[in-house]
């Protein structure tokens, strides 16, 4: 099946719709179907442009296209004011329409390389480790319960293709780290030398025991994606959805770069269960905790899912000002 799509400004047997396209107007397409599934398109840029129509043999341009086609199965255009299809015209051969910017039916086509934006949403728990090991190998007081300890972050991002399979993806988010401790009685004093872990000797009936950090990041992420798709289909066009990142994919992929981010807010939480009701005590302090944070990313997707690991090179706290933590986060982007 071959589609001949001839850009020309006038044919005198079209004359009486092009007046009336120019009426309702000043910039107007027509297509007019013929064979079986063959359609030339007239583009009517300025209605001066009508006033030389007659100049134009519609029997000299078939002719001249037929030869033309002959030769080269695609796009061709007449770039001449007073004659058609000469040397100067280019009949192009075997072009891929997303190499480079076009317009079939007053569509745009997009860009093989381009950049995409879209939002993320990661969910998933966290944990921290101590010189390589889980705290609750040593039964220290500030071991956390991976059940409770949530891991949140909304953020915005941008894709782009760097060469072939290889992307590029960047952006900024909003994270919230939950470090539940395993002891629901431990409270997170700050004195003047340190931050230390206590447990509460008063007797009460404590049901929840947590620290919560906050903060801003970027991130930068090289990926490859054997399963990102790039060609166009006319038939399928409304379906091209650049702010949904995973509708495109078909096959596995993988990144693994960096992030970094800035502490925004921190507090501690307690829950006390007293007569049947549930008091909270929260107490909003730096804790010592390290307002800078810097880490390495590793995400992994398939199709339509993701999974990312988060790992902190730099420690939870100052140091010398409280345990030597490394916090870590793993779960699902959505």
């Amino acid at each position: 099946m071959r589609y001949f799509i001839i850009i020309i400004t006038l044919i005198p047997i079209l004359l009486p719709k092009f007046s009336q396209a120019q009426r309702s107007s000043t910039k107007d397409t027509v297509i007019v179907n013929f064979g079986g599934e063959s359609k030339i398109v007239f583009y009517i840029n300025d209605k001066e442009d009508l006033s030389s129509l007659e100049k134009y043999d519609l029997n000299a341009i078939a002719k001249d296209l037929k030869i033309k086609l002959e030769k080269a199965d695609s796009i061709v255009e007449n770039k001449s004011e007073d004659q058609f299809l000469k040397d100067s015209t280019t009949a192009i051969k075997n072009e891929d329409p997303l190499e480079k910017k076009d317009t079939i039916d007053n569509r745009t086509l997009i860009k093989r390389h381009r950049t995409r934006h879209f939002f993320n949403f990661d969910v998933g728990m966290n944990n921290y480790l101590e010189k390589g090991k889980f705290p609750n190998e040593n039964n220290e007081l500030y071991s956390i319960r991976p059940w409770g300890s949530w891991y949140f972050a909304v953020g915005t991002n941008y894709k782009s293709q760097i060469s072939g399979k290889i992307f590029l993806e960047y952006g900024a988010n909003v994270s919230w780290n939950n470090f539940k401790f395993e002891n629901d009685k431990i409270r997170m004093q700050k004195n003047a030398a340190s931050t230390v872990f206590i447990e509460d000797a008063t007797g009460l009936d404590y049901v929840k025991s947590k620290l919560t950090t906050t903060h801003l990041n970027v991130s930068l992420i090289p990926i490859i994606d054997f399963g990102e798709s790039h060609h166009y289909n006319s038939k399928k066009w409304d379906k091209w959805d650049d702010g949904h990142k995973n509708r495109y994919h078909r096959g596995f992929r993988v990144g693994i770069g960096g992030y970094a981010g800035y502490k925004i807010d921190s507090y501690s939480k307690y829950v006390i269960e007293e007569n049947g009701d549930k008091k909270k005590d929260k107490d909003k302090d730096s804790f010592y905790l390290n307002n800078w944070r810097y880490g390495a990313r590793l995400q992994l997707g398939f199709r339509g899912t993701d999974i990312f690991i988060n790992y902190d090179i730099s420690e939870l706290f100052v140091k010398d000002k409280g345990p030597q933590l490394n916090a870590f986060s793993f779960g699902i982007t959505l």
